[in-house]
Parts: C-alpha cells; structure tokens; sequence
C-alpha cells in the first residue's frame, strides 16, 4: 500500500488509548504488533514511548481520557487547581455552583496568583475547564438537604419506644401526607421535525389538585384517598359515583378544617374498622409533619 493511502487511514489516538499501548509494551507485545491493531506507523508507537512520562501524568490528572488527543495543558495550571480544590469544598457544604460563581472565583483567585495581571473568565475557558476536572451541570432536585439526618436514629428510639408505651404493632402505626398533582402540566421538552428552529410552546398551565394518602407502616391498610379541589360541585362528578373522598378550598390547599374533618370523620372510622376486623385494640399513632394546616394537634385526638 503507498504511504500516503496508509496515512490517510491511520486514526488519532486518544489519551486512554496510548496509555492503553504502553502498558501492552511492558507486557512485551511487540511495536510492530501495536500499530498493525491500532492502525498508526511504528514512528507514532515509538513517539508514544518516549513520552511515557508525559501521557501517564495527563491520564492521571484529567478527568477528560476518553476524548483528549493531546498533551495540551492550562495556560494556568496552579490557577485551576486552586479553583477545583475550592469547588470540592463548596461541593462537601451543599452549596450550589453556577458559571459565574465560578467565573467570579477564578478571578480572585487569579488575582492573588499575579497582582497587576487580568484574567476575563471566559465563557470558552470555563468550558475547557469543566472538560479538565470531569464538572457536570446537573438539575437540583428534591428536598434531602432539608432533611435532619442526624436526629433520624434518636427519633427512630423515640418512636419505638411510644408504639411498646402504647402497645401498638406496624399495623397500628399510620403516616399521612398531601402531595400535589398539576394534572394539565406539559413536558418541557418536545419532538419537532429536522427543518425546525424551534420548538413552540404555549403558557405553562399549574391547575393542580392536592391529595391527601394514608397507610400503615406494613402496607396492610391504605386509606381512601382524599382529593381537594377548588369547585364545591365539580360538573365533572354529575351521575358520577366518585369511589374517593373529596373536599373543597379556595387554592385547592389543605387547611386546618379540612384536617380535622378528615382526621375525626375518615382516618378514625376506617381505622377502627380495620383494628375491629383484624383482632387489634381500637388504638394507632398517626405520623404527620410539622404543616400549619395539621395544627393545633391536641385536637388530634379520638374521643375515646
């Protein structure tokens, strides 16, 4: 084959796959071997070799091997290190991090680096940066921080310690909360056709309804749902046997009156009806959060 259709066939080799060459050359396979199974000249293998050093220190100190084809390093090394070991830091604290905050960082930190110098952040440099040290934007979701894990074991040896006061079992511990439903919602995100610019949208639409739901801990008993609405007479429910409960306020909240109600004339009477029919004591302990709608709790109480 002439050289200049051999070279034209031969590939770039990435980071990862020379470090991968070296290391099959010090389990002695042979150079010759190498190129023939990774389609490059026995000059690239030998090159590869005598920078050892060079490729080995890069795989180790990048987050990027898979795709980065060079040796290129930062113009400003000591720069970005500083600025990742304090991003680790804000990481550890659950602080959140964004481009400018760390556009905002790189420039006091360059700052004390080189006094009377410039440093512009840029918008190709961040990127470049987030590539070297393996940094993802990710969609902050949930409420785990909000959560107090270090009061969870001592609560866990509060509880069990009421239900042996109280001589109740899993089946007589409930818990109940009220998640919402934006039923009308849309997907954020849509399909469109190969000549389209853009995709179109139309006003998000929030109509929600919010429900109450209840079980036990071991899943023996699910309460009716609730489901709260705005309309007193949904037009919806006409000749309709709705198989749920439904109650009614202005922003389709729970509040304190529909709590009680719920809580005296729902919770009480099915779980007295399913202590009756599973042998227990007309007794259980109902968890709930701290919602202003679920106070004041001392009339959480049955009469009996």
């Amino acid at each position: 084959m002439p050289t200049k259709q051999r070279k034209s066939l031969q590939i770039r080799l990435n980071l990862h796959q020379k470090a991968e060459i070296l290391r099959k050359l010090d389990e002695g396979i042979h150079g010759n071997r190498l190129a023939l199974d990774y389609n490059v000249s026995k000059a690239v293998i030998s090159k590869i070799k005598k920078k050892r050093h060079e490729i080995l220190e890069a795989v180790a100190n990048t987050h990027e091997v898979a795709t980065k084809k060079t040796l290129h390093k930062s113009e400003y090394p000591v720069l970005e290190a500083r600025l990742y070991k304090w991003f680790l830091s804000q990481i550890q604290r659950n602080c959140a991090m964004s481009g400018p905050i760390l556009k905002a960082r790189a420039k006091l930190e360059f700052a004390k680096l080189h006094t009377g110098k410039q440093f512009h952040a840029s918008d190709g440099w961040l990127v470049n940066f987030k590539k070297r040290f393996g940094i993802r934007h990710l969609k902050i979701c949930g409420e785990i921080l909000s959560s107090d894990k270090a009061g969870i074991t001592p609560s866990i040896h509060n509880l069990r310690t009421k239900m042996n006061e109280m001589e109740i079992s899993d089946m007589q511990l409930y818990n109940a909360d009220e998640p919402e439903l934006f039923y009308r919602f849309l997907p954020d995100k849509t399909f469109v056709a190969e000549n389209e610019k853009a995709a179109l949208g139309r006003k998000i639409a929030k109509d929600r309804i919010r429900f109450m739901l209840c079980a036990n801990a071991d899943g023996s008993h699910k309460l009716k749902p609730l489901i709260i609405g705005k309309s007193a007479n949904p037009r919806c429910f006409k000749g309709f046997e709705n198989p749920l409960e439904y109650a009614n306020s202005q922003k389709s909240w729970m509040n304190s009156e529909l709590f009680f109600r719920w809580f005296h004339h729902s919770f009480i009477k099915q779980v007295l009806k399913f202590s009756a029919e599973n042998n227990l004591p007309p007794r259980a302990l109902l968890l709930i959060d701290n919602c202003t709608a679920h106070k004041p709790i001392d009339k959480l109480q049955s009469d009996d």
